[in-house]
């Protein structure tokens, strides 16, 4: 394909700082924009599915980049202490940093002791580089507000539940980037269907009628019952379902 041939701009993803927002190269911005969930016949059904215009469908080179970009994120997502000796480790470093810069809110000298371990088992599925943003935001004092609506109070380390909510959301943030482009790759070209719908209305009117009487449902075709439904008036086809509703011929 002469589309294929044309190297591609590749998506950002800063690995240092993966929920820090890039700009995405044009061929896919121009697609996350033109993305559109529309109603299209697949395999003999219809139903609600991402669509691109036809000329903006994916080649086998864009296609690639953006499965590419998400296991990278995917990768991402898997750095935890629970998956592997590295992970763990920086977890660690950052933890030990934090408590070494900030001291803990009311706490006892052998609690402090035992409050590694804490936030190490807290944060034993949340991946490092999230921890590390966290606690980065911290030290910003750019947290936001607690679960009660308050400020955080800045001048001591995080309580172990409140960091791991903090890191949940920059992990979120990555995953939320992964939902946004997985729809593209699963896209199809957009088919205008109103009119395969609107004869659909019409074949399910035209049975109706011919339940009410109107016609042979035994001799009646597809065609036959375009017909017929097409000649019904509105408020004939109001009356008919409302009988249908009320199970009276």
């Amino acid at each position: 394909m002469a589309n294929d041939l044309v190297k591609l701009e590749p998506i950002p993803l800063d690995l240092r700082r993966p929920t820090r927002t890039l700009s995405l190269p044009g061929w896919l911005a121009a697609r996350k924009g033109a993305l559109v969930v529309n109603l299209q016949e697949v395999e003999g059904r219809y139903q609600d599915v991402p669509t691109l215009p036809a000329g903006m469908m994916l080649s086998d080179s864009h296609r690639a980049e953006i499965q590419n970009h998400l296991a990278s994120l995917g990768s991402l997502l898997s750095q935890t202490p629970a998956n592997g000796v590295d992970f763990e480790k920086a977890t660690f470093a950052a933890i030990a940093k934090m408590l070494l810069v900030k001291p803990a809110a009311r706490t006892t000298e052998e609690a402090a002791e035992h409050r590694q371990d804490v936030f190490m088992d807290v944060l034993d599925d949340v991946p490092c580089w999230a921890v590390e943003a966290a606690i980065r935001l911290w030290h910003r004092g750019d947290c936001g507000k607690d679960e009660r609506g308050k400020p955080f109070n800045y001048d001591f380390a995080p309580e172990p539940h409140a960091l791991r909510k903090l890191a949940l959301k920059e992990m979120y943030l990555l995953r939320q980037r992964m939902d946004a482009l997985e729809p593209i790759l699963k896209a199809i070209p957009y088919v205008d269907t109103t009119k395969n719908l609107e004869r659909g209305r019409a074949a399910y009117r035209g049975i109706q009628a011919g339940i009410a009487g109107k016609g042979d449902l035994r001799t009646m075709t597809y065609d036959d019952a375009v017909a017929l439904g097409s000649q019904l008036t509105e408020p004939e086809s109001n009356l008919l379902d409302a009988a249908r509703e009320t199970g009276r011929p």
